[in-house]
């Protein structure tokens, strides 16, 4: 019986050898082309999809690697799987393809999470003997184009602004593919794909127990939203969880949400809560969630009061400042995760898509100090402080 394939589309940017590819592919492993079935001729298969013989020869090369066919003499082609041989993705192709992925909030690739993110997948492929690519991805493309070098790339790691229409673009390619981080939206991707992130609960509950362990117990939860993404409510979870291990019943009016992202906001809402901060119940500590233009911004409001960190307060930052006492995970740490865990995909055939937790890390610096301390700066400067 004749077998029929779908007709290539001729004004498509893929090349015409892999559309080829993923139609013959797509009949092997849904069985519609049966283990021990004889492939057409090369010549049939030219007619049938309307291209050149090195076309349908480079396609049933990649086949063959793959462990779907296997071509003899005399004999012809034959399907002998319908499944892809393992570790034959790497057999095949040796590139993985970084990509930032880019929007409203993260506009360009200029930004430091990108370069550790890259540095740290660079130094695993290396080791893995793979090459490393890297190609941005806006929110506004539609398509993610490799041009020649698809046939190259056996997967895909993304990190940066990853929202619902980066992860609909990506699928597209039909390449396997890791997030570092959640996408931006308000519940946890729930596809099979695996996430490699760190465990914001952790964060905040291991900043906060550190200004308890230091004798804080007035501590503001700063953040821009308390219900922005789905990583919000891991922040503050975290940051009760703390104050219920240590006894110490939760103020709402310690929380200050901003309810905006930019640096303006963070400033306002603090000079505003130290307006308000009645001098015999002041707060001494502060936990800025997530973003780092939290503190700048807190900062500008603390000056303004001559507010001293740590003397008067003791901060406790999500990046790593020179300095300051910060907590967070290193994005090298996070880069070298994806492209194992990509890895394990490409050759491990019992693979199953995880969620893999980075530890995070305190680093303590200057910012923070022990309440006692404090304290007796203010018993020195007559009570009031400079």
């Amino acid at each position: 019986m004749e077998m029929k394939f779908e007709q290539l589309d001729f004004n498509n940017q893929k090349p015409l050898y892999l559309q080829v590819i993923d139609s013959i592919e797509k009949k092997i492993t849904s069985r519609e082309i049966k283990t021990g079935q004889q492939l057409p001729t090369v010549e049939a298969l030219c007619k049938a999809f309307d291209v050149s013989h090195p076309t349908i020869r480079e396609a049933l090369s990649y086949l063959i690697k793959a462990g779907y066919l296997s071509s003899r003499p005399k004999h012809g082609t034959i399907v002998i799987s319908s499944e892809k041989a393992k570790g034959a993705g790497l057999k095949i192709k040796n590139v993985v393809c970084f990509i930032p992925c880019t929007g409203s909030f993260r506009t360009t690739v200029k930004d430091p999470y990108f370069y550790r993110f890259l540095s740290g997948a660079e130094a695993k492929a290396k080791e893995k003997g793979l090459y490393l690519l890297s190609k941005t991805l806006d929110e506004s493309d539609e398509e993610l184009n490799f041009e020649e070098k698809e046939k190259d790339i056996a997967g895909l790691v993304l990190a940066g602004h990853i929202t619902p229409q980066h992860v609909k673009t990506v699928k597209k390619t039909r390449m396997p593919f890791v997030l570092i981080g959640d996408i931006y939206q308000k519940t946890k991707i729930n596809d099979r794909v695996d996430v490699i992130t760190s465990n914001d609960f952790q964060s905040t509950y291991m900043a906060t127990k550190h200004l308890i362990d230091l004798g804080h117990t007035r501590i503001v939860y700063f953040v821009h939203y308390l219900k922005g993404f789905s990583w919000d409510g891991e922040y503050f979870r975290g940051y009760c969880q703390a104050l219920k291990d240590a006894h110490i019943p939760f103020n709402e009016g310690l929380v200050l949400e901003t309810k905006s992202s930019d640096l303006s906001s963070s400033y306002l809402a603090m000079k505003k809560l130290l307006e308000q901060r009645p001098p015999e119940a002041p707060f001494t500590g502060v936990v800025c969630s997530i973003d780092i233009d939290l503190y700048f911004g807190a900062l500008k409001a603390f000056k303004e009061n001559n507010i001293r960190v740590p003397e008067d307060l003791s901060v406790i930052v999500p990046e790593k400042i020179p300095g300051m006492t910060s907590f967070g995970v290193d994005n090298e740490d996070l880069g070298k995760a994806a492209i194992e865990r990509l890895y394990e995909r490409l050759t491990n055939s019992a693979w199953k898509p995880e969620r893999i937790f980075i530890e995070n890390k305190l680093i303590i610096g200057d910012s923070t100090a022990p309440l006692k301390s404090l304290e007796k700066a203010a018993e020195l400067s007559g009570g009031k402080k400079s």
